[in-house]
C-alpha cells in the first residue's frame, strides 16, 4: 500500500498524546501541525488544506463534534477521524462525508494508521457515522480501596454512568493489589489508588504502586483536598488526583481514561527513544543504558558481562545491488537471527546501519564468551533469500570483558571496536576478543591522537615532496607528502600517523594547508624557472565529501597563478566506496573543471575494473608491493603489465610506485609504464632540497642509459 503524504491536523489537549500521533503520522510521511484547542485548530484551517483532521471528543471549551462541524466547510477534502474516552456519543451530530471515522478509547496504532492510509484508496466516501464506529472496548480497572462504601460508589458509579465499559477488581490493601500484579501484570489497563490504606500511606503507596506497575496508568482516588499534596501526588507519577465526594461517576471514567491514554502515549514515545525502528532493537541510547546497569550491578557482586560489536561485512554490496528496501530486510532478518541466537537476558541493539551490539551478562570465563560468539557467527552465515538472490551473510565481531578490557562504559566500547576491526583486517567472518595487547595499542592511538592534537596546534606538519620520472629520466612532476616534525625526535612519515588524523577527523583542520600549501610551492618552483609539470595531492573521503571543498582547490590553484591540469588529486580505492553518488557527484564536478585524478595504491583494496568506468579517473597507481619482484617473478611481471595494457587501452596514465632498483625500472619500462616513482629516483625530501635533487634524477638516467 502507498505511502500518505500531504499535512495532518492533530487536535488533542494532552501533549504527550499529540506528540505520540505526530509521530505515528510522520512515519507514514505525513506533516503533523498540532493544536491544542479547538480555536487554535480553526484558526490553522482558516490557511492551510489538510488531508487528515484527528481531534478527540472531549476538547477543553469546543468540543470535538462542534469542532469537526465548524471544520467541515473549511476542509471539504479532508478526512476526519474522531477519538472518543466513552460510548455515549450521539452520532447524528457529527458532520457527514469526510469518511469519518470514530475511534474509541482505548484504541490501537495499527487500527488508526489503517484509517489513515484510506485517505489514498476512499478519501471522500460517505457512509453513516454508525457504520463506522468501533466498538468501545472494555476498560479492566484495579481498584486499591480498603473502605467497602467508596469502593461500592466507584463501581456503581462507573456501572450507571459507563454501562460494559469497565471491569472493576477491588484490592483491599497494597498487599493483595501488589499479589494481583504480580500474578499477571497485564490484567489490568488502569489503576485507581486510595492513598489512606491500612499498609501504605500517602506517597509511599504511590511509590509501591509504581515499582510492581511501572507500566500501568494510574489516578489518586483520595479524601484529602490538600492541594500540596495533590501536587506532590502528580509530580510522583500520577495522571489525575481526585477527591471522593467531588468525584462523580462520568468525572472517573474520564480520569481512568485519560490515565490510560497518557500512559500508553509515554511508552509509545519511550519505545520511539530507545528503540530502533527498522528492527525493533534496542538503539544506541538503550544499549548504553543497559551497559551503564550492568556496571553498576557487575561492580557490586563482582561478576563479568561482555559488550560485542558486530559489522556486517560487505553490506553496502546488498543496498548497492538490490536497493534499499532489500537491504532494510536483510537487516531485519539479521536482527532476527541475533534476538534468536542470544540469551532472554542479553541485550541486543542496533547502533546504526549495519553495525549491531550485543550487551552479555553472566559471563563466568572467557570460554562462556567464546561460545556466545560462535553461536552468533553460526546463526549470521546461513543464507538469506531476497529477490530471488541468495546471499551469503557474514560478519566481524570484537568483544570487550569487563573488567579485563576495561571498567567504564567508553573504554569497553573503544576495546570491543578495537578488536572489531581486527577481525575485519585478519579477513572478515570471525571474531577477536579484545586482550593485553589490544589494550596496549588502544592505549598508544589515544596517545598519539592526543600529541597529533598538540601538534596541529604547534603547526609541527611540514609538506616533502618526491619526484615522479618518465622511463626516459624526464622529469614529470611531484607528488607532495605529509610530514610530522615533533621538536626532539626524528621526521616521522605520513604512515604512522594519517590512519589516526582520518579516524579521528583530524585530517579536516590540516586538509585545507596541504592544499594551498601544495600548490603555492609548485607556483614558487615555477617563478623561479624549474620545470615541475604537475603536483600531486593525497585526499581522503572526508576531505573530498566536505562543504565547498570544489570551490577550495579552485582557489588554492587561482591563487598559486596555476591552472586545473597542473593539478593531481590522488584518492584510495577505499575512497571511491564512501558515499558513491555523491563522492561521483565531487569527481566528476573536479574532473570538469580541468583536475586530474589518480587512484592510489590500485590493486590492494575492493574496486573492480567497473569502478574506474564509473568515476573519471585519469591516472592508475600501481602499488609498490606489485612492483617488488617484477624482475624475477613472472607471475607479478604479467599482472602488472596486464594492468598498464588495460590503462592504456582506457586511456589513462600508469605510476609505479616503490621503485628501488634499476631492474625494477627495466622491467616496467619494457611493459611500456608511463611514469615511475621511488627511492630509485629520490625520497621524498624538503622544498628547497627538491629543486635541486630533482634535475639530478634526469642526470643520473641518462649517464647510464650512454653507459649502456
Amino acid at each position: 500500500m502507498s505511502r500518505g503524504g500531504g499535512k495532518a491536523l492533530l487536535v488533542h489537549g494532552e501533549p504527550q498524546v499529540r506528540n505520540a500521533l505526530a509521530q505515528l503520522l510522520r512515519g507514514e510521511g505525513y506533516r503533523a501541525v498540532v493544536a491544542a484547542t479547538g480555536e487554535e485548530a480553526l484558526a490553522l484551517a482558516q490557511d492551510d488544506e489538510f488531508r487528515v483532521v484527528i481531534t478527540e471528543l472531549e476538547l477543553m471549551g469546543m468540543g470535538g463534534v462542534s469542532l469537526l462541524s465548524r471544520l467541515s466547510p473549511l476542509q471539504p477534502k479532508s478526512r476526519f477521524i474522531l477519538l472518543a474516552a466513552t460510548g455515549s456519543l450521539n452520532t447524528e451530530l457529527l458532520p457527514r462525508g469526510h469518511g469519518m471515522r470514530v475511534f474509541f478509547d482505548p484504541w490501537s496504532d495499527e487500527e488508526l494508521l489503517v484509517a489513515v492510509r484510506r485517505v489514498e484508496e476512499a478519501p471522500h466516501s460517505i457512509l453513516p457515522p454508525s457504520q463506522q464506529q468501533t466498538k468501545p472496548k472494555v476498560t479492566r480497572v484495579l481498584l486499591v480501596e480498603d473502605d467497602p462504601a467508596d469502593a461500592m460508589l466507584f463501581e456503581t458509579g462507573l456501572r450507571l454512568r459507563h454501562p460494559g465499559e469497565f471491569a472493576v477488581t477491588v484490592a483491599p490493601d497494597m498487599a493483595n493489589a501488589e499479589a494481583l500484579l504480580r500474578k499477571d501484570k497485564d490484567s489490568f489497563d488502569v489503576i485507581s489508588l486510595d492513598l489512606g490504606l491500612p499498609d501504605a500511606q500517602g506517597l509511599q503507596a504511590v511509590a509501591r504502586i509504581q515499582a510492581e506497575a511501572p507500566h500501568i496508568g494510574f489516578i489518586v482516588l483520595s479524601n484529602s483536598e490538600d492541594p500540596e499534596l495533590a501536587i506532590e501526588t502528580v509530580k510522583a507519577g500520577a495522571q489525575d488526583y481526585l477527591v471522593k465526594r467531588r468525584a462523580g461517576g462520568t468525572n472517573i471514567a474520564k480520569s481512568l481514561r485519560y490515565a490510560e491514554q497518557r500512559k500508553r502515549a509515554e511508552q509509545h514515545l519511550a519505545n520511539i527513544a530507545f528503540h530502533d525502528q527498522l528492527t525493533g532493537l534496542a538503539n544506541r541510547n538503550l544499549f548504553r543504558q543497559r551497559v551503564a546497569k550492568a556496571l553498576g550491578n557487575c561492580r557490586r557482586r563482582g561478576d563479568q558481562f561482555a559488550v560485542l560489536l558486530l559489522d556486517m561485512d560487505r553490506f553496502k554490496s546488498v543496498n548497492d545491488a538490490l536497493g534499499h528496501d532489500a537491504g532494510d530486510a536483510f537487516l531485519q532478518q539479521i536482527a532476527e537471527r541475533l534476538r534468536l541466537a542470544t540469551r532472554e537476558t542479553d541485550t541486543v541493539a542496533r547502533l546504526g546501519g549495519d553495525e549491531f551490539a550485543v550487551l552479555a551478562t553472566g559471563i563466568g570465563a572467557p570460554s562462556d564468551l567464546c561460545l556466545i560468539v560462535e553461536r552468533i557467527l553460526a546463526a549470521v552465515r546461513k543464507p538469506i533469500d531476497l529477490s530471488g538472490t541468495r546471499l551469503n551473510p557474514t560478519t566481524s565481531i570484537g568483544a570487550a570483558l569487563y573488567p579485563i578490557s576495561g571498567e567504564d562504559s567508553d573504554t569497553l566500547l573503544a576495546a570491543a571496536d578495537a578488536a572489531m576491526y581486527v577481525a575485519k583486517r585478519e579477513g572478515r567472518n570471525g571474531y577477536q576478543i579484545h586482550g593485553a595487547e589490544l589494550t596496549r595499542q588502544i592505549a598508544q592511538k589515544l596517545q598519539l591522537e592526543n600529541e597529533l592534537r598538540e601538534a596541529i596546534e604547534r603547526r609541527e606538519f611540514m609538506l616533502h615532496y618526491q619526484p615522479q620520472i618518465s622511463p626516459d629520466g624526464d622529469f614529470v612532476g611531484a607528488e607532495a607528502l605529509l610530514r610530522w616534525l615533533p621538536p626532539g625526535r626524528k621526521v616521522v612519515p605520513a604512515s604512522e600517523f594519517i590512519s589516526v588524523l582520518e579516524d579521528t577527523g583530524l585530517i579536516m583542520d590540516l586538509g585545507p594547508w596541504i592544499v594551498r600549501t601544495a600548490c603555492q610551492q609548485l607556483g614558487t618552483w615555477r617563478s623561479r624557472g624549474y620545470r615541475v609539470d604537475r603536483m600531486a595531492i593525497n585526499l581522503s573521503a572526508r576531505q573530498l565529501l566536505s562543504r565547498d571543498f570544489t570551490q577550495l582547490v579552485r582557489d588554492a590553484t587561482r591563487s598559486a597563478g596555476l591552472s586545473p591540469k597542473d593539478i593531481e588529486l590522488e584518492l584510495t580505492e577505499g575512497t571511491l566506496l564512501r558515499d558513491t553518488e555523491a563522492m561521483r557527484t565531487v569527481l566528476g564536478e573536479l574532473h570538469r573543471d580541468g583536475f586530474r585524478l589518480a587512484l592510489d595504491d590500485f590493486g590492494t583494496g575492493y574496486c573492480s575494473v567497473a569502478y574506474l568506468r564509473n568515476f573519471p579517473i585519469d591516472t592508475l597507481k600501481v602499488d609498490g608491493s606489485f612492483v617488488q619482484g617484477i624482475a624475477s617473478d613472472s607471475y607479478r611481471r604479467n599482472l602488472v603489465g596486464g594492468l598498464i595494457q588495460l590503462a592504456r587501452r582506457l586511456g589513462l596514465t600508469v605510476v609505479a610506485e616503490g621503485v628501488e632498483t634499476t631492474d625494477q625500472r627495466d622491467a616496467l619500462s619494457e611493459e611500456r609504464c608511463g611514469i615511475m616513482q621511488g627511492f630509485l629516483f629520490g625520497s621524498a625530501i624538503a622544498p628547497d632540497e627538491f629543486a635541486e635533487t630533482a634535475p639530478r634524477a634526469k642526470l643520473d638516467r641518462s649517464v647510464e642509459l650512454l653507459a649502456n
